[in-house]
């Protein structure tokens, strides 16, 4: 079910879920298996490219405001 999710697209959503799944203890049994090491490699690839998008200047500043 998470390699079908993954391949729709699907991230989890902080905070409710830990982004690095590897470190979530719901996904433990599966650590070192291929389907979900492969799923995890693409959700942490979606995400760096997100987080490689981001304006750090203009977060700072909209923290900064609060």
């Amino acid at each position: 079910m998470l390699t079908a999710a993954v391949a729709k697209g699907w991230l989890p959503d902080p905070p409710v879920l830990q982004t690095e799944l590897d470190n979530d203890p719901a996904f433990a049994r599966l650590k070192g298996e291929p389907e979900f090491e492969k799923a995890r490699a693409q959700i942490n690839g979606a995400i760096a490219r997100e987080r490689a998008q981001v304006n750090l200047s203009l977060m700072r500043r909209a923290f900064a405001a609060n």
